[in-house]
């Protein structure tokens, strides 16, 4: 198949509609987008002036919110950590001697009634 042929096809098909028939239609298309378009344009500038302020707080908002929660999760994670280990460090800080080897009984409060 030849260029020449396809092209001559194609001034043939286009040929069948009457020109003017086209042009109205594509005119009246181009001029119905327009319209669209121009109140597209006037609808977005208000909406998106009005969505944009909307939406700029809602993303405040949540960011606020996920911070919030963060720093929820970080207070329980640092609160809920073995308090063995805490009381433990505490002692060893303050010097306290711990007889992990004397059974519970022996331990007298009067002696570790500071670090506890």
């Amino acid at each position: 198949m030849n260029k020449t042929i396809d092209n001559d096809d194609f001034d043939n098909d286009y040929d069948v509609h009457d020109d003017d028939e086209m042009m109205m239609i594509v005119v009246v298309v181009v001029m119905m987008m327009m319209m669209m378009r121009m109140m597209v344009m006037k609808m977005i500038k208000e909406v998106v002036v009005v969505v944009g302020i909307g939406m700029m707080i809602m993303m405040m908002m949540i960011t606020m919110m996920m911070i919030m929660i963060m720093i929820m999760i970080i207070r329980i994670i640092k609160n809920s950590k073995p308090p063995t280990m805490i009381t433990i460090k505490q002692m060893e800080k303050d010097n306290v001697e711990i007889d992990i080897t004397l059974p519970p009984i022996y331990f007298h409060e009067s002696r570790y009634q500071g670090s506890f």
